[in-house]
Parts: C-alpha cells; structure tokens; sequence
C-alpha cells in the first residue's frame, strides 16, 4: 500500500511526536484509475433439450432469468408477413444424394418477418407413402456452423440453398406476396430489381448481336 495523505490530526500529531516536517507529510500527488470491471465471457451454446441458444445467453445474464425482449417496432412492422416459396431436397443428411423418394418430395418453406423463424411444411400426396405434414416446427435457423447468424430474408430467393439441421434444401417457386415483397425492395433483392434484370438482358443480346454480326462480316 502506499500512503499518499492524511488527516490534520494524524499530520500534526507526526510532527509533534515523532519529527516529521511539514514537507514529510505534504499530501503526494496521485493519479487515481479506476479498476476495470471483469467482463465474463459467455460460453458458447451448444443446443440443449429446452430453449434455445437466446434462452441459454438469458441464464448466464441473470440469476433470475427473464424472457429475452424481442424488437417491439419489428414485430408490429412485420406482423403477420411471411415469405413462402416451394422447395425440394438437394442432399440430404451429410450432404448425401438424396434417396430416389426424397427426389420427389415438396416442401413448403415458410419465413416469418416478424421474429426471423423458419417453418417447413411438406404436402401430402395421395399414392405416394408419404403422409407429409409439418416438417420443422417454427424455430430459429441458422448458417451451418453457426449457433447466433440465423438465415435473413435476405438469404431466400429462387434457386437459393439454405442448409436446414444438416439438410440441403433447394427454393423454387414464391408466391405472388413474396414476389411482389421482394421486388418493392430491389436494394435488399438484387435479383428482383427488374431494371437491373432488363439492363443485363440488353448488354447481354448486344454482345451476342455483335458477335453474330461480326461473324457475319468476315
């Protein structure tokens, strides 16, 4: 410890006592810092059989765990909104080939603007053996490797794979809503902005135009 002042009493009875000098028990000069705080890493999530990986963060927080708040504007923003398109297996469990059953399925992927969770639905087909039905419960997905960057509206378009527990699924068709949805937002849909489409169309004929044109020529 170092000590660098006092009290009157204790510098008066220093030098009367014992001989100090005014100069020995002049207060010193200290810059004073303020410790930092421990911050506790979070440790990674690793699945669990109740909640998810937010639940899990919401624990390690609080010795009273209260629900995660979700993004209030967000949710009355998007209320109701989902993107549908139709999708079909592009592998399957360790990115094996499909089975010649699973070639044939058709899932329905359903997206949930309002919280960004994934629902999966597959129809069923008379004669097929398949009783189809729901196929992923509404649920947070995310990237592969990842327990925190879950799929954006952003990922889905046509001919877009999204990798679902291990599962490499294949979005064809959207319906007329998510069409019209992502065209209105050409910014975050490149592929739906129908002027960039038409301008990469027309460079594309001009260039097979002057090639056929030159071909022509010579």
């Amino acid at each position: 410890l170092y000590l660098y002042d006092c009290d009157a009493f204790t510098r008066e009875y220093l030098k009367s006592v014992h001989g100090y000098t005014d100069a020995d028990v002049a207060p010193q000069n200290v810059v004073t810092r303020k410790a930092a705080l421990p911050r506790n890493e979070l440790p990674p999530w690793k699945g669990g059989l109740y909640g998810g990986e937010e639940d899990s963060r919401q624990n390690c927080l609080s010795i009273q765990p209260k629900p995660k708040r979700g993004d209030f504007h967000k949710q009355m923003e998007n209320a109701g909104t989902t993107l549908r398109f139709t999708s079909i297996l592009a592998s399957g469990a360790g990115g094996k080939e499909p089975s010649v059953v699973d070639k044939g399925r058709v899932f329905i992927i359903t997206y949930y603007l309002e919280n960004d969770t994934m629902a999966i639905f597959e129809p069923p087909v008379k004669n097929s053996g398949l009783w189809g039905g729901k196929y992923l419960e509404r649920q947070p997905v995310f990237h592969p490797g990842s327990t925190t960057q879950r799929y954006a509206p952003t990922d889905l378009c046509v001919g877009a794979k999204i990798v679902v527990f291990g599962r490499t699924f294949e979005l064809g068709e959207a319906d007329e809503f998510t069409l019209r949805y992502m065209e209105e937002r050409p910014k975050l849909f490149p592929g739906s902005d129908l002027e960039a489409v038409v301008d990469k169309a027309k460079e594309a004929f001009s260039a097979d135009e002057a090639s056929v044109r030159s071909a022509l020529l010579n």
